[in-house]
């Protein structure tokens, strides 16, 4: 009698389990990521790159091979990634489809770093300034359920009923105001045409022409796919990359994996290839062994002068000085 209590026991814990990795299976498999869409914003020597995607689920439970209902939205991000023309690094994930990110700020706005980068990686607000190679930690900025959209020297945090917070920068520091600025950063990024003649790709804009042949790009994109890429200017050469949320095929199937919209950048005749990481693998909680991390070390701080300047500055003055007394007496006689 026992003994058939324990054969009981150890049927149902079986049963359970599998149950269990069953009901598991169908759901994690019933997850889909799709992408939305890819945005590059650089300013002709770096480039940021806006990756947004969304999470896809069915919203009903109905285990077996055939689902009984198709998949919605669930949710949106953008993962944000940076380019210098030889890698392509990771600098975070902001948690709104509707984020503005990043924003370049051109020598033209004095009171701001000049060819700077303003930057939110999803938890910090930070200054990249690519000619120093140095980034400016501002501070912690809290989203919550708002959508951050930088325009400098403003930041917006923008909730669903409306309302909205709004900070400003400037060169060390951020801070919450009651009105936004009266005049803000204008900038238009540099955009090349994309165009098929004959064999190639034709890619030209601000007196620069590339000529890459289809057989090159074939490796990456069928036919279809090559009509429907964008390039901007990078260091010297042109940064390609996919601009559809879906495949130019007769199913117009969606794209779920970054491996299926490869970054290409070609300079001097060679083209080399880069791939975005897998959606699955941004989330905070989770690392992956192939990601290069955006990691610069910190700016040098901006709000006091150097002991060097301060002491040709002296030196300069009593210099001067000297020189004038000198001149004084000798004219005095």
């Amino acid at each position: 009698m026992v003994t058939m209590k324990k054969k009981r026991k150890k049927l149902f814990v079986i049963s359970l389990v599998i149950s269990i990795l069953f009901f598991v299976n169908v759901f994690a498999s019933a997850q889909q990521f799709r992408l939305d869409s890819i945005k590059a914003v650089s300013n002709g020597k770096d480039a940021f790159l806006l990756v947004t995607w969304w999470l896809y689920d069915y919203q009903c439970q109905c285990p077996g091979a055939e689902p009984c209902c198709f998949p919605s939205p669930i949710s949106a991000w953008i993962d944000i990634y940076h380019f210098n023309g030889t890698s392509l690094s990771y600098v975070g994930r902001s948690e709104s489809a509707d984020d503005i990110p990043v924003a370049f700020v051109p020598s033209t706005f004095s009171d701001l770093p000049p060819n700077a980068w303003l930057v939110f990686n999803g938890t910090h607000l930070f200054w990249f300034l690519p000619g120093e190679k140095c980034v400016r930690t501002l501070g912690e900025l809290h989203q919550g359920f708002g959508s951050v959209r930088l325009n400098p020297p403003d930041v917006y945090v923008i909730y669903r009923n409306g309302t909205f917070e709004v900070y400003r920068v400037t060169k060390s520091s951020f801070f919450r105001v009651k009105e936004p600025a009266e005049e803000h950063v204008s900038y238009v990024p540099p955009r090349f045409n994309v165009s098929i003649s004959s064999q190639n790709l034709v890619v030209e804009g601000n007196g620069e022409r590339y000529e890459i042949p289809l057989t090159e790009l074939e490796e990456y994109y069928p036919l279809q796919g090559v009509e429907n890429l964008a390039a901007v200017p990078v260091a010297g050469g042109v940064l390609i990359y996919y601009v559809s949320d879906h495949h130019l095929n007769s199913n117009l199937t969606p794209i779920e994996n970054p491996s299926e919209v490869p970054l290409l950048f070609y300079r001097r005749g060679n083209l080399t290839m880069y791939t975005f990481i897998e959606p699955a693998y941004t989330w905070p909680s989770v690392s992956w062994t192939e990601q290069v991390s955006f990691v610069y070390p910190q700016c040098s701080n901006v709000s006091e002068p150097s002991k060097n300047v301060i002491g040709l500055v002296g030196f300069t003055v009593a210099f001067l000085g000297a020189g004038i007394l000198v001149w004084w007496a000798v004219k005095k006689r």
